[in-house]
C-alpha cells in the first residue's frame, strides 16, 4: 500500500487514506475476507494522527467495504469496485450526482479553485467567445462515498457564467447549480472523445492513485434544451472505478 501522502493537496488526509486503502482493495492487494493493518499500523505507515485513521475507516465502513470484528480488527467486506455507471446515448443527460445516487454511493467534490484564462480555439468555436474575452475555468476532484473518482476541468463563458466565479462548488451539483440559476439543463452535444492517459504526479496525488494508475480522459461538450451552448468540460476518470456504457 502506497504511503505517500499530500499534505499541501486540497484534498484532506483522510480521503487521501481512503483513496489508498481503497486502490489497495481494488488491485487485489487485499481481497474479501482479509484484515487490513491496525490503526496504529496505519498511522505509522501514513505518518498521520489516530483522528485522521479513524475517520477514513469509518467512511470505507460506512461505505460498505470494510467491517470491524469486535476484539480481532478490520476486514475487506466486499469488492472494492465503486462501478459508477455513465451511460453514453445521444443527448442523454447525465448528472455525476445523480449517477451517484443511483449507486447508493454520496457524491461529493474538492474544489481546485478556478481561474479566468485565454479562450482555446474550441472555447471560442462552441462557446462563442470573441474579442478579449476570458473563459472561466472551474477545477474539482468529484468524490463518491470519499473516495476520489475523476477530476474535472469546466471551461464557461465568463458573461454567462459569472456567478460561478465566486460560487461554493464543493459538494455540490454542477448540474443542479447551473438549473437554479439559470434554468437550464446540462446535456451533452455532438462527438465525445474518449482516451486513454496515465496519472501524472500531481494528478496521482488528487486521485489517490499511484503514479502511472491507467485513467479515462473524457472531452465533452455541453448544452442546454434548446442546443445553446453551456459549457465545455474535460474530465480525468481513475478506470478501476468508473464504468461506461455505450
Amino acid at each position: 500500500m502506497s504511503e505517500d501522502l499530500n499534505s499541501s493537496s486540497a484534498l484532506p488526509l483522510y480521503v487521501q487514506v481512503v483513496g489508498r486503502i481503497q486502490y489497495a482493495i481494488d488491485s487485489g492487494e487485499y481481497g474479501i475476507g482479509d484484515k487490513i493493518p491496525s490503526e496504529g499500523e496505519l498511522q505509522s505507515l501514513f505518518s498521520v494522527g489516530r483522528i485522521t485513521i479513524r475517520r477514513a475507516i469509518e467512511e470505507l465502513v460506512a461505505a460498505g467495504y470494510l467491517m470491524k470484528k469486535q476484539g480481532k480488527g478490520t476486514f475487506v467486506k466486499a469488492p472494492g469496485n465503486l462501478h459508477l455507471v455513465q451511460s453514453r446515448l445521444d443527448s442523454q443527460v447525465f448528472s455525476y450526482t445523480e449517477a451517484c445516487e443511483k449507486a447508493s454511493l454520496a457524491a461529493g467534490s474538492v474544489e481546485l479553485g478556478s481561474s479566468l484564462v485565454e479562450p482555446t480555439a474550441d472555447d471560442r468555436a462552441f462557446l462563442g467567445i470573441e474579442g478579449d474575452d476570458k473563459v472561466l475555468v472551474t477545477r474539482r476532484v468529484r468524490t463518491a462515498d470519499g473516495v476520489p473518482i475523476m477530476i474535472e476541468e469546466n471551461h464557461f463563458s465568463l458573461s454567462d457564467f459569472l456567478f460561478l466565479a465566486e460560487a461554493n462548488l464543493e459538494n455540490r451539483s454542477l448540474y443542479g447549480l447551473i438549473e437554479k440559476r439559470t434554468g437550464r439543463r446540462p446535456k451533452m452535444v455532438g462527438e465525445c472523445i474518449l482516451s486513454s492517459a496515465r496519472a501524472m504526479e500531481n494528478v496521482a496525488a488528487q486521485l489517490s492513485v499511484p503514479v502511472g494508475e491507467p485513467l479515462f480522459s473524457l472531452h465533452a461538450r455541453y448544452a442546454d434544451g434548446d442546443d445553446r451552448p453551456l459549457y465545455i468540460g474535460d474530465q480525468l476518470i481513475v478506470g478501476a472505478r468508473w464504468s461506461f456504457t455505450f
